[in-house]
């Protein structure tokens, strides 16, 4: 799955310095609830199922979500992890609109 989402991530990268693609906030927006809006019905058929479809019911291999999980669900439980992924998927999402922001800045 990691080549997966470097292939993913390296897809976007290509079309955006190609100028095929422009990022703006509220295409951040969209994304960010778009996730939140798949997240919820994943989080309880993950739990219907014992699945861990978005990494939202367990933090598998991925070592930053093993470090979320042991400090977020003694304090929160399984849903406030649940909720803690998203806001740093959120997060992230800004730091990368942030430095294509900045890069189109430069260009002009």
């Amino acid at each position: 799955t990691y080549l997966f989402h470097g292939i993913l991530v390296l897809y976007a990268i290509i079309k955006f310095g190609y100028d095929k693609v422009k990022p703006t906030y509220s295409g951040l927006l969209q994304s960010s609830l778009a996730v939140l809006g798949m997240g919820i019905p994943i989080y309880y058929l993950n739990k219907t199922f014992g699945t861990n479809y978005f990494i939202i019911s367990d933090p598998s291999d991925f070592p930053l979500a093993q470090v979320f999980w042991n400090t977020i669900v003694p304090k929160f439980g399984e849903f406030g992890y649940a909720v803690s992924m998203f806001i740093f998927a959120f997060i992230i999402f800004n730091i990368i609109y942030l430095i294509f922001n900045t890069r189109k800045k430069k260009k002009r």
